[in-house]
């Protein structure tokens, strides 16, 4: 369907990382996944770490993935626009480092020296799980 697309920013700390048309979108909202589609209403969601894919339309067409790690998702205008705290693109995931950087959280886990340092080992893990769920085969 013709105009059934939305414009999509994502944007880290680093540099911006997609920006384009899209007929869909996918991300991992702090408290679960949520999914965005043309004529979406307004919104703003904090963003936990997780994947998010990307619906791409015209010449690019496919999807596009990305692991982030926190941030904000504002669906304003037609617009969806991701504010990232960190970010990496699926082409750009070493799976080797990811995965034993993950076995080594893993084993952390096992023994936390407090909540805090739990919940950081969570989000750690959930980061570098992401990654590995992106990175090409």
């Amino acid at each position: 369907m013709a105009g059934a697309l939305f414009q999509v920013e994502l944007v880290s700390p680093e540099r911006p990382l997609f920006r384009g048309e899209a007929s869909a979108l996918t991300a991992e909202a702090h408290d679960g996944e949520v999914g965005i589609l043309p004529r979406h209403a307004p919104m703003v969601a904090l963003l936990g770490s997780g994947v998010v894919r990307v619906r791409t339309a015209g010449l690019r067409e496919g999807t596009e993935t990305f692991a982030i790690r926190g941030g904000f998702l504002q669906v304003l205008g037609g617009k969806a626009t991701l504010l990232v705290t960190q970010a990496i693109g699926a082409a750009d995931v070493d799976r080797a480092r990811a995965a034993a950087a993950r076995e080594k959280v893993l084993a952390d886990l096992r023994h936390p020296k407090d909540d805090a340092a739990y919940a950081s080992l969570l989000d750690e893990r959930r980061w570098l799980e992401a990654q590995i769920r992106i990175a090409p085969r």
